[in-house]
């Protein structure tokens, strides 16, 4: 199990000193990066450049973070237009959304061929069967657990834990993981459902100490 810190920011300084914040008590951290058009949010880097201007950054993470492991979640549109970028920041997993293009597959394959980890995120309302196709492909299912993706403090729905159930029937190998509505509660159920992993932003940020905070989501797979 894993408890992987959602970092969400407006510029890369708050990028960083989010992960600053939790570094010591994580091996996983995940970047969220939204382009307004996928999702309404917009964020680091695309209201400052895009993906071209961020490779240097995310560099820079990895040689200041250097035992994180690092794994982008992209919240865009038509991902395929930037993915040799990101491809060039020297990435461990990289998560695409099924919904954002219609070259999933070939998108898979050029990260595979780079020798990333590659992963697809379902927003709620998709159904698992449509990526089972894909499965063989990737490492990792990234299940949304919330309504509207982009966004930190939204409502946990239940209606995911019956996803990661059909999917841990049909690939048991598959590292499954839920990203949104996750606190001490919610975590527990999807464990029991059947996830790996899961993307934890408010309650590991917002808590009052975050080392204790990732302890006792630790503590629930004890």
């Amino acid at each position: 199990m894993e408890i992987i810190p959602s970092i969400i920011g407006k510029d890369f300084d708050e990028v960083k000193a989010k992960i600053g914040l939790v570094a010591p008590f994580v091996n996983w951290i995940q970047i969220d990066l939204v382009d307004g058009v996928f999702s309404s949010q917009v964020t680091w880097p695309y209201d400052q450049g895009g993906p071209a201007t961020a490779i240097k950054q995310i560099h820079f993470l990895r040689a200041s973070f250097p035992n994180l492991k690092l794994e982008l979640h992209l919240m865009t549109d038509r991902p395929e237009k930037e993915i040799g970028s990101w491809l060039e920041a020297g990435l461990d997993r990289i998560i695409i959304h099924f919904e954002s293009t219609a070259e999933t597959g070939a998108i898979l394959d050029k990260i595979n061929g780079a020798g990333v980890s590659s992963a697809i995120a379902l927003k709620l309302d998709t159904k698992v069967e449509e990526v089972f196709a894909y499965c063989p492909k990737i490492e990792m299912v990234q299940l949304m657990g919330i309504k509207e993706i982009g966004a930190y403090g939204q409502a946990f729905a239940p209606e995911v834990l019956e996803k990661i159930r059909t999917l841990r029937k049909n690939y048991s190998d598959l590292i499954l993981q839920v990203d949104g509505g996750i606190n001490l509660e919610t975590a527990k159920q999807v464990l029991e459902a059947g996830a790996d992993n899961f993307i934890a932003g408010s309650a590991i940020f917002k808590a009052p100490s975050i080392g204790e905070a990732v302890r006792a989501f630790r503590n629930l797979a004890s």
